[in-house]
Protein backbone atom coordinates (compact mmCIF):
# COMPACT_ATOMS: atom_id res chain seq x y z
CA UNK A 1 0.00 0.00 0.00
CA UNK A 2 2.77 2.29 0.68
CA UNK A 3 4.31 2.01 -2.39
CA UNK A 4 1.50 2.26 -3.78
CA UNK A 5 0.96 5.89 -2.16
CA UNK A 6 4.57 6.69 -3.66
CA UNK A 7 3.87 6.02 -6.97
CA UNK A 8 0.35 8.40 -6.88
CA UNK A 9 2.66 11.22 -4.90
CA UNK A 10 5.21 11.13 -7.23
CA UNK A 11 2.95 11.60 -10.58
CA UNK A 12 1.15 14.80 -8.70
CA UNK A 13 5.30 15.57 -8.16
CA UNK A 14 5.75 15.27 -11.36
CA UNK A 15 3.54 17.98 -12.69
CA UNK A 16 6.01 20.96 -11.53
CA UNK A 17 9.19 20.19 -9.86
CA UNK A 18 10.68 23.30 -8.92
CA UNK A 19 8.84 26.57 -8.20
CA UNK A 20 5.22 27.98 -8.58
CA UNK A 21 3.77 27.24 -11.88
CA UNK A 22 0.29 28.75 -11.14
CA UNK A 23 0.63 31.03 -7.88
CA UNK A 24 3.43 33.58 -6.99
CA UNK A 25 2.91 34.07 -2.93
CA UNK A 26 4.87 37.44 -1.85
CA UNK A 27 4.38 36.13 1.88
CA UNK A 28 5.39 32.20 3.04
CA UNK A 29 4.35 30.96 6.37
CA UNK A 30 4.60 27.85 7.88
CA UNK A 31 2.22 26.56 10.13
CA UNK A 32 4.02 25.24 13.10
CA UNK A 33 3.57 21.52 13.44
CA UNK A 34 2.36 21.22 17.07
CA UNK A 35 -0.45 23.42 15.52
CA UNK A 36 -1.67 20.61 12.92
CA UNK A 37 -4.62 19.20 14.27
CA UNK A 38 -6.61 17.42 12.16
CA UNK A 39 -10.55 16.38 13.57
CA UNK A 40 -12.76 13.98 13.02
CA UNK A 41 -16.20 14.08 12.73
CA UNK A 42 -18.60 11.75 11.01
CA UNK A 43 -21.78 8.98 10.96
CA UNK A 44 -23.37 7.57 8.44
CA UNK A 45 -24.35 10.44 6.70
CA UNK A 46 -21.25 12.48 6.43
CA UNK A 47 -17.30 12.23 7.01
CA UNK A 48 -15.21 15.13 7.94
CA UNK A 49 -11.90 16.02 8.65
CA UNK A 50 -11.18 19.94 9.33
CA UNK A 51 -7.66 21.62 10.62
CA UNK A 52 -7.71 24.93 12.82
CA UNK A 53 -5.90 27.26 10.25
CA UNK A 54 -6.10 29.95 13.24
CA UNK A 55 -6.28 33.72 11.98
CA UNK A 56 -5.84 32.03 8.47
CA UNK A 57 -9.28 30.08 8.39
CA UNK A 58 -9.95 26.36 8.37
CA UNK A 59 -9.27 23.57 5.49
CA UNK A 60 -12.07 20.69 5.57
CA UNK A 61 -11.97 17.21 3.54
CA UNK A 62 -15.44 16.80 3.53
CA UNK A 63 -17.38 13.90 2.27
CA UNK A 64 -21.19 13.58 2.37
CA UNK A 65 -23.50 11.04 1.97
CA UNK A 66 -24.46 10.37 -1.72
CA UNK A 67 -21.84 12.71 -2.95
CA UNK A 68 -18.09 12.98 -3.95
CA UNK A 69 -15.30 14.07 -1.44
CA UNK A 70 -14.39 17.15 -1.80
CA UNK A 71 -11.34 19.66 -0.33
CA UNK A 72 -12.94 22.99 1.31
CA UNK A 73 -11.38 25.75 2.56
CA UNK A 74 -13.25 28.62 4.59
CA UNK A 75 -11.36 31.81 5.60
CA UNK A 76 -11.61 33.59 9.40
CA UNK A 77 -12.86 36.68 7.71
CA UNK A 78 -13.52 38.12 4.45
CA UNK A 79 -13.39 36.39 0.94
CA UNK A 80 -9.55 36.14 -0.37
CA UNK A 81 -9.67 37.45 -4.15
CA UNK A 82 -7.95 33.80 -5.25
CA UNK A 83 -7.22 30.80 -3.30
CA UNK A 84 -5.81 27.72 -4.92
CA UNK A 85 -3.95 24.63 -3.50
CA UNK A 86 -0.80 22.25 -4.02
CA UNK A 87 1.01 19.22 -2.75
CA UNK A 88 4.58 19.25 -2.29
CA UNK A 89 7.65 17.45 -0.51
CA UNK A 90 8.55 18.64 3.25
CA UNK A 91 11.34 21.12 3.27
CA UNK A 92 14.16 18.56 4.01
CA UNK A 93 13.05 16.48 0.72
CA UNK A 94 14.12 19.30 -1.42
CA UNK A 95 11.75 21.57 -3.26
CA UNK A 96 9.24 20.18 -5.28
CA UNK A 97 5.68 20.80 -5.58
CA UNK A 98 2.73 19.97 -7.90
CA UNK A 99 0.95 22.54 -9.77
CA UNK A 100 -1.29 24.56 -7.75
CA UNK A 101 -4.94 23.91 -8.29
CA UNK A 102 -7.58 26.72 -8.32
CA UNK A 103 -10.52 26.65 -5.62
CA UNK A 104 -14.00 27.69 -6.78
CA UNK A 105 -15.81 30.42 -4.42
CA UNK A 106 -19.61 29.51 -3.55
CA UNK A 107 -20.88 31.66 -1.13
CA UNK A 108 -18.55 31.51 2.19
CA UNK A 109 -16.48 28.89 1.07
CA UNK A 110 -14.23 27.59 -1.71
CA UNK A 111 -14.06 24.26 -2.75
CA UNK A 112 -11.96 21.77 -4.76
CA UNK A 113 -12.58 20.19 -7.42
CA UNK A 114 -13.57 16.26 -6.99
CA UNK A 115 -10.75 14.78 -8.78
CA UNK A 116 -7.97 16.74 -7.24
CA UNK A 117 -9.58 16.46 -3.92
CA UNK A 118 -9.30 12.66 -3.94
CA UNK A 119 -5.27 13.49 -5.31
CA UNK A 120 -4.75 15.49 -2.09
CA UNK A 121 -6.20 13.18 0.29
CA UNK A 122 -3.69 10.50 -1.81
CA UNK A 123 -0.75 13.13 -1.29
CA UNK A 124 -1.41 13.54 2.47
CA UNK A 125 -1.70 9.70 3.06
CA UNK A 126 2.10 9.54 1.30
CA UNK A 127 3.41 12.24 3.49
CA UNK A 128 3.27 14.82 0.76
CA UNK A 129 2.74 18.57 2.89
CA UNK A 130 -0.25 21.23 1.72
CA UNK A 131 0.43 24.42 0.63
CA UNK A 132 -2.58 27.04 0.74
CA UNK A 133 -2.43 30.15 -1.11
CA UNK A 134 -4.63 32.78 -0.33
CA UNK A 135 -3.81 35.67 -2.80
CA UNK A 136 -0.16 36.90 -1.83
CA UNK A 137 0.38 34.50 1.03
CA UNK A 138 1.46 30.68 0.95
CA UNK A 139 0.52 28.64 4.16
CA UNK A 140 2.80 25.80 3.98
CA UNK A 141 0.70 22.95 6.10
CA UNK A 142 3.05 19.61 7.31
CA UNK A 143 1.41 16.65 7.66
CA UNK A 144 2.08 15.35 11.07
CA UNK A 145 -0.33 12.83 13.05
CA UNK A 146 -1.93 12.28 9.82
CA UNK A 147 -2.35 8.65 10.01
CA UNK A 148 -4.74 7.79 12.80
CA UNK A 149 -7.33 10.47 11.93
CA UNK A 150 -7.17 9.68 8.02
CA UNK A 151 -7.94 5.72 9.22
CA UNK A 152 -10.80 6.88 11.04
CA UNK A 153 -11.94 9.15 7.94
CA UNK A 154 -12.12 6.02 5.21
CA UNK A 155 -13.61 3.73 7.24
CA UNK A 156 -16.33 6.73 7.82
CA UNK A 157 -16.43 6.71 3.78
CA UNK A 158 -16.76 2.91 4.14
CA UNK A 159 -19.70 2.98 6.18
CA UNK A 160 -21.44 6.20 4.43
CA UNK A 161 -25.31 6.21 3.14
CA UNK A 162 -25.11 5.66 -0.84
CA UNK A 163 -27.70 8.71 -0.73
CA UNK A 164 -28.70 11.81 1.14
CA UNK A 165 -32.08 12.22 2.89
CA UNK A 166 -32.70 14.74 -0.12
CA UNK A 167 -31.84 12.02 -2.46
CA UNK A 168 -33.67 9.49 -0.80
CA UNK A 169 -36.95 11.39 -0.14
CA UNK A 170 -38.84 10.79 -3.43
CA UNK A 171 -37.59 8.01 -5.85
CA UNK A 172 -38.82 7.02 -9.37
CA UNK A 173 -38.50 3.88 -11.26
CA UNK A 174 -39.02 4.52 -15.17
CA UNK A 175 -40.25 2.22 -17.92
CA UNK A 176 -40.08 1.87 -20.88
CA UNK A 177 -43.04 0.95 -23.23
CA UNK A 178 -43.38 -2.97 -22.84
CA UNK A 179 -40.94 -3.22 -20.17
CA UNK A 180 -41.92 -5.98 -17.81
CA UNK A 181 -38.74 -6.63 -15.55
CA UNK A 182 -37.07 -4.21 -13.89
CA UNK A 183 -33.08 -3.95 -15.25
CA UNK A 184 -30.07 -4.47 -13.58
CA UNK A 185 -29.37 -0.78 -13.18
CA UNK A 186 -32.94 0.02 -11.60
CA UNK A 187 -31.96 -2.88 -9.10
CA UNK A 188 -29.11 -1.70 -7.93
CA UNK A 189 -30.66 1.69 -7.29
CA UNK A 190 -33.43 0.42 -5.39
CA UNK A 191 -30.87 -1.48 -3.47
CA UNK A 192 -29.03 1.72 -2.67
CA UNK A 193 -32.67 3.23 -1.39
CA UNK A 194 -32.96 0.42 0.79
CA UNK A 195 -29.08 0.62 2.30
CA UNK A 196 -30.13 3.91 2.95
CA UNK A 197 -33.47 3.13 4.87
CA UNK A 198 -31.49 0.76 6.63
CA UNK A 199 -29.07 3.44 7.88
CA UNK A 200 -31.57 5.86 8.80
CA UNK A 201 -33.66 5.59 11.90
CA UNK A 202 -36.27 8.12 11.32
CA UNK A 203 -37.46 6.42 8.09
CA UNK A 204 -41.12 4.71 9.52
CA UNK A 205 -42.55 3.88 6.18
CA UNK A 206 -42.16 3.56 2.35
CA UNK A 207 -45.43 4.55 0.14
CA UNK A 208 -44.46 2.48 -3.48
CA UNK A 209 -47.04 3.76 -6.03
CA UNK A 210 -47.54 1.97 -9.39
CA UNK A 211 -48.58 4.58 -12.58
CA UNK A 212 -49.01 3.74 -16.29
CA UNK A 213 -49.47 5.81 -19.44
CA UNK A 214 -52.78 5.72 -21.21
CA UNK A 215 -52.24 2.83 -23.60
CA UNK A 216 -54.35 -0.02 -23.16
CA UNK A 217 -58.07 -0.54 -21.14
CA UNK A 218 -58.24 0.99 -17.32
CA UNK A 219 -58.11 -2.45 -16.04
CA UNK A 220 -54.99 -3.44 -17.83
CA UNK A 221 -53.34 -0.44 -16.88
CA UNK A 222 -54.79 -1.06 -12.86
CA UNK A 223 -53.25 -4.45 -13.02
CA UNK A 224 -49.50 -3.71 -14.81
CA UNK A 225 -49.28 -0.62 -12.22
CA UNK A 226 -49.95 -3.70 -9.76
CA UNK A 227 -47.43 -5.65 -10.81
CA UNK A 228 -44.84 -2.99 -11.40
CA UNK A 229 -45.16 -1.43 -7.65
CA UNK A 230 -44.87 -5.78 -6.12
CA UNK A 231 -41.84 -5.75 -8.42
CA UNK A 232 -39.94 -2.91 -6.84
CA UNK A 233 -41.42 -3.70 -3.09
CA UNK A 234 -39.99 -7.29 -4.00
CA UNK A 235 -36.63 -5.70 -4.73
CA UNK A 236 -36.44 -3.95 -1.26
CA UNK A 237 -37.70 -6.66 0.71
CA UNK A 238 -34.97 -9.16 -1.08
CA UNK A 239 -32.96 -6.05 0.25
CA UNK A 240 -33.59 -6.32 3.74
CA UNK A 241 -36.67 -4.02 4.08
CA UNK A 242 -39.02 -5.44 6.25
CA UNK A 243 -42.38 -6.04 4.40
CA UNK A 244 -44.68 -4.20 7.01
CA UNK A 245 -42.93 -0.92 6.44
CA UNK A 246 -43.90 -0.85 2.25
CA UNK A 247 -47.55 -0.25 1.42
CA UNK A 248 -48.05 -0.47 -1.60
CA UNK A 249 -50.57 0.75 -3.73
CA UNK A 250 -51.36 0.99 -7.92
CA UNK A 251 -53.43 3.59 -9.63
CA UNK A 252 -52.84 2.70 -13.41
CA UNK A 253 -53.22 5.79 -15.51
CA UNK A 254 -55.40 8.18 -13.37
CA UNK A 255 -52.89 10.10 -12.04
CA UNK A 256 -50.70 10.95 -15.02
CA UNK A 257 -47.91 13.63 -14.09
CA UNK A 258 -47.47 14.46 -18.05
CA UNK A 259 -49.13 14.53 -21.31
CA UNK A 260 -50.31 11.28 -22.79
CA UNK A 261 -50.76 12.97 -25.98
CA UNK A 262 -46.80 12.61 -26.70
CA UNK A 263 -44.41 10.02 -26.58
CA UNK A 264 -42.12 11.88 -24.07
CA UNK A 265 -45.53 12.28 -22.07
CA UNK A 266 -46.17 8.66 -21.82
CA UNK A 267 -42.51 7.83 -20.79
CA UNK A 268 -42.82 9.71 -17.74
CA UNK A 269 -45.94 8.47 -16.72
CA UNK A 270 -44.99 4.94 -16.72
CA UNK A 271 -43.30 4.66 -13.62
CA UNK A 272 -43.16 3.86 -9.84
CA UNK A 273 -42.62 6.25 -7.19
CA UNK A 274 -40.90 5.16 -3.65
CA UNK A 275 -41.97 8.18 -1.22
CA UNK A 276 -40.14 8.18 2.08
CA UNK A 277 -42.44 8.70 5.22
CA UNK A 278 -39.88 9.74 7.87
CA UNK A 279 -40.44 10.82 11.85
CA UNK A 280 -40.67 14.58 11.82
CA UNK A 281 -37.84 15.16 13.76
CA UNK A 282 -34.62 17.13 13.08
CA UNK A 283 -33.60 15.66 9.78
CA UNK A 284 -30.27 13.87 9.19
CA UNK A 285 -28.33 16.32 7.12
Amino acid sequence: MRKLLSRASSTILALSVAGMAAANPGVVQQLAMDQVHWSFTGDRFHCELELDLKKNGNLLLSHPAGAPMQVHYRPAQGLPAEVSLASRTAPWQGDRQSQATALTARDDHFRLDQHTSRSVLTALDSGLWTSLYLDTLELRIPTVNWAPVADRFRQCEQQLSPLSVHQARDQVVFYQAGQRALSPEQIADLEDLARYVQLDPQVRKLLVDGHTDNTGSRLGNLQIARERAADVAAVLKAAGIPGTMIEQRAHGDRYPSANNDTTEGRDLNRRVTIRIVRQETEETS
